[in-house]
């Protein structure tokens, strides 16, 4: 996730925690900390998808808030592998004004912590 999209996301009044791969991302979801939602990237690297992780992340927290987000117009791997669960996707690059608008729709409520994450290369 970019610096530009943590900044983003703190002024408007986020508490964003930045998880650098999946494995840490998941461990996020099992701390001490409630975490309100997920920003997530559809393609990562490494061989896991947004997709993939959303999956996993839904086995441990079957009520869990995911957005994702993807540099391509149109991804219909959100359809393809979660027709059951509804997601909300934005695409990039995005203003403050749609993530706010994307996030809310996703929450449906205001404030809370955002747990982002993206695979860092190996």
């Amino acid at each position: 996730m970019s610096r530009i999209a943590v900044k983003m996301l703190r002024s408007l009044g986020y508490v964003v925690s930045d998880s650098k791969n999946v494995h840490d991302a998941l461990s996020v979801s099992e701390g001490p900390q409630e975490v309100d939602l997920f920003l997530v990237d559809v393609m990562l690297p490494g061989g896991k998808s947004g997709v993939d992780f959303a999956n996993d992340l839904f086995v441990q927290d079957p009520d869990a808030k995911i957005l994702l987000m993807s540099g391509y117009p149109n991804s219909h791997l959100t359809e393809q592998k979660l027709r059951d669960k509804p997601l909300e996707l934005i695409a990039k690059p995005f203003d403050l004004w749609s993530i706010s608008h994307a996030i809310q729709n996703t929450l449906n409520t205001s404030g809370g912590e955002i747990a982002t994450f993206q695979e860092v290369e190996e």
